[in-house]
Formats: structure tokens, sequence, C-alpha cells
């Protein structure tokens, strides 16, 4: 089997890159374990197009949020789902300086953000002091729905597998990746097994990367990393040799107990002294 394209993560990033590349006609391989807690699993899902306690514009939002909007809608169609939708905010002022800050901004540039002529119309159900602003228009994305759907569609069409984690579970998913159980190429190198020809590897699960233990195909790296790491003590230990780090401590330690004994009430010094 070739495959162009190897995906680790099936988070909002893996999922729209693996998206347009079946769209481009490329062919790909998913590897993703569900992990409730992961970052696009536990994600608000909100574009706002402020952002900050000065009520700046967020970066590139002109042309990013037309573009996501037309993107999500195209996939919520693909997926029969709906996958975004227009939830505008309503900024309760919690003080008198964000209050400021708020019509500061809203004088200079209103684009996107509004005094509402009722400032009173929530106080049924909030309580609030300093007034409020409203935000728009502001989007709410569907990921509980668009990436288990998305997932169904993967696995549907064998583009997915998912990790699995313990020796024998990494030894297996070397075996269906690369068709062998240790992996000696570097992973950004083009991987050659029995039956599969990965070309090029994307990450994309976040945080998640950093777990070099459940990814095997990450183990050459971490290797490399932990002789990066070693290499820099040795030249630690060069440069501050261990015996005078131990030195400079016991000094620091000394200096600190001298401190705390002279800083102390007469008579827990004459109690000491008896």
């Amino acid at each position: 089997m070739q495959t162009e394209f190897l995906i680790v993560g099936q988070g909002i990033c893996g999922t729209f890159l693996s998206w347009y590349l079946q769209q481009a006609g490329r062919s790909f391989l998913m590897i993703d374990a569900i992990r409730p807690s992961s970052a696009s699993r536990v994600a608000a899902g909100i574009i706002n197009p402020v952002t900050g306690r000065r009520i700046v514009k967020t970066w590139m939002i002109d042309e990013l949020m037309p573009f996501a909007l037309e993107a999500y809608h195209r996939l919520g169609q693909e997926l029969y789902i709906s996958a975004i939708a227009e939830k505008n905010i309503i900024d309760f002022f919690p003080s008198l300086q964000m209050k400021m800050a708020f019509e500061n901004r809203y004088a200079e540039d209103a684009q996107f953000i509004s005094l509402p002529a009722d400032q009173n119309a929530w106080q049924e159900i909030f309580r609030y002091e300093w007034g409020l602003g409203k935000i728009e228009p502001c989007y709410l994305v569907n990921l509980p729905d668009i990436l288990p759907a998305w997932r169904k569609v993967l696995l549907s069409q064998q583009q997915l597998l998912e990790e699995v984690h313990g020796r024998l579970g990494q030894q297996r998913l070397g075996r269906q990746l690369f068709g062998r159980q240790e992996h000696e190429d570097h992973p950004e190198q083009r991987h050659r097994g029995r039956d599969r020809h990965v070309h090029r590897l994307v990450e994309c699960p976040a945080i998640a990367s950093l777990d070099h233990h459940r990814r095997p195909v990450f183990e050459q790296q971490a290797s490399r990393d932990a002789a990066e790491r070693q290499q820099k003590h040795r030249d630690e230990e060069e440069f501050f040799p261990t015996d005078g780090l131990k030195a400079i401590t016991d000094a620091t330690e000394r200096a600190l107990e001298d401190r705390r004994r002279s800083t102390r009430p007469r008579h827990d010094v004459g109690a000491e002294a008896r």
C-alpha cells in the first residue's frame, strides 16, 4: 500500500488536513487514539473577533473569519451536521477599568463591538454593576459532532489506525505502519515496509505529541533528545564543576541560616542559649 502522508492526531487540525488531502486526491493514513481530555475535545470552539483587556482585533480576523465560516459550512454539509453557528457574545464589564477600555475601543473603531442602548436588559438574569457591551459576529464550532463524524468516515474508508498502548500494542502498530517491529528510519524521512510506503509525516496532536513513550514513531527522536540533554548536563558540569556548585550551595544555605537566626525574637535566642 502506498501512503503519501502519515498524520498523527485527529484533532481539529488533523481533521481539516485529512479532509483537504482527500479533496485533493492525495493518499493519507491517520493515527489517533480517543483521549477525552485532548485539546480539540475540551476546547470551547469559540471564534471571537476581538481579544485581550484592550479589546483589540484578533490577528488576521478579517481574512480568517470568512474562510473559517465557509470551511466549516462545507465540512458540515459533507458530514450532514451543523458544524458552526453564530453565537454573539454579551460582555458584562467586571470593573470600571474594563468598561472604560471597551468604550475607548468603541470610540476608536466600532467594528465587531457595540454598546446596547438598554444596559439593564439582562438584570433579571445576571447581576452586573458596570454595564455591558456586545461582540458580533462570533461563532461557535460544533467540535463534539465534527470530530466523531469525521472519524467515522475515516474508519469506513480504512484511513484511520486507532493507536494502542503498551509494548505489544506498539509492535503491532509498527508492523501495520512499516511492515516490521523496529523503526530505524528518521520520522521525517521516507518510511519503507513490506506493505506500506510512507513519504511524509505530519504531526497534529498538540501537547500529546510530547508523550514519546506512547508514540513509537517518535522513539528515535526521543533518544536524540535524551542524548542532547545528557550533553548539555556534561557541558554545564565542565563550566560549573560539581564541587564548585556544592560549595556555592552550602555557603548559600549557611548564609540563609545565619540570617534566620539573627532575625529571631530575643526570647528565642535566650532559650536557645539556655
